[in-house]
């Protein structure tokens, strides 16, 4: 703990569970509880108890976890943040760290922006029909729906591309993640966009089909 006086304020910092926390007194009151980044990860730390983080985990995605969480982050003292968890938010990238710094799994959204959609020859509208069908059905797949796509973004009259939602449970990656530099790759491939031909994440028979995909779909 180190003790900072000035003339009107008193800075005290605390760390606690490895983040540095300034709390600035004035008139012996709190005005003021800094939790510092994690210059190693660029991340935000999050106190925040630890069954209601991977509830939420398990539910929404990225953003929707930091609304729910984000007003929680205002302190009134130090002393409100002992006993609860800590978990890194990486605004950058959209991903989220345990205390001891592993990746954490989390629900993934995906749209037709970088994921799959439609394509107009008769090749590629019979693998769009098969991927949809194996991804609606794959267990990493919460939910998902092949949409009509708005007319000033689609390619031509009726296409369809898909909205769906993907969580890959700690187990499986952890594993993935070892074939990874960061974890904002893996999200990324796990979006099922052009990396995603590039790894193994939904089996085989999908793996094989995003990759004729997206080399059909650059040919145009």
């Amino acid at each position: 703990m180190k003790v900072v006086k000035t003339e009107e304020k008193i800075i005290t910092t605390y760390k606690h569970r490895g983040v540095l926390i300034k709390e600035t007194e004035q008139n012996n009151e709190v005005i003021e509880v800094n939790v510092c980044r994690n210059k190693e990860l660029n991340a935000q730390p999050f106190f925040i108890n630890k069954d209601d983080f991977y509830s939420a985990v398990k539910a929404s995605w990225y953003d929707d976890i930091v609304k729910i969480f984000q007003k929680s982050q205002k302190f009134n003292s130090v002393q409100d943040i002992i006993g609860k968890d800590v978990f890194y938010f990486c605004f950058d990238s959209h991903t989220i760290y345990d205390e001891n710094k592993n990746p954490i799994s989390i629900v993934q959204k995906i749209d037709y922006i970088e994921s799959i959609v439609d394509l107009e020859s008769e090749k590629g509208h019979e693998i769009f029909l098969k991927l949809s069908e194996l991804i609606e059905n794959h267990p990493y797949v919460l939910y998902a729906e092949f949409k009509e796509i708005h007319y000033y973004n689609s390619d031509f009259n009726g296409q369809k591309g898909i909205d769906a939602l993907v969580y890959i449970p700690q187990e499986d990656y952890n594993n993935f993640y070892k074939d990874f530099n960061n974890a904002r790759d893996l999200n990324k491939a796990s979006r099922l966009s052009i990396e995603s031909k590039d790894y193994n994440i939904f089996g085989e028979e999908i793996t094989s089909l995003l990759k004729k995909y997206w080399e059909l779909k650059y040919k145009y």
